[in-house]
């Protein structure tokens, strides 16, 4: 855990996470849809960053 803690491994993964909603977030508006991420609703890409469950 210690080099877990220590290592960018969550922060990569956070970021991969993020690029994959990003995905998302454009296909869904694309299609008229609206994108939600653990009960809340995405309105921008900028939202995605500020999620409560991806703040460090």
């Amino acid at each position: 855990m210690k080099k877990i803690e220590v290592s960018d491994l969550k922060s990569n993964a956070q970021n991969r996470l993020i690029s994959e909603l990003s995905k998302f977030y454009i296909l869904t508006n694309t299609m008229g849809w609206t994108l939600e991420y653990s009960q809340n609703l995405v309105r921008n890409i900028d939202q995605l960053k500020n999620l409560p469950s991806l703040k460090k």
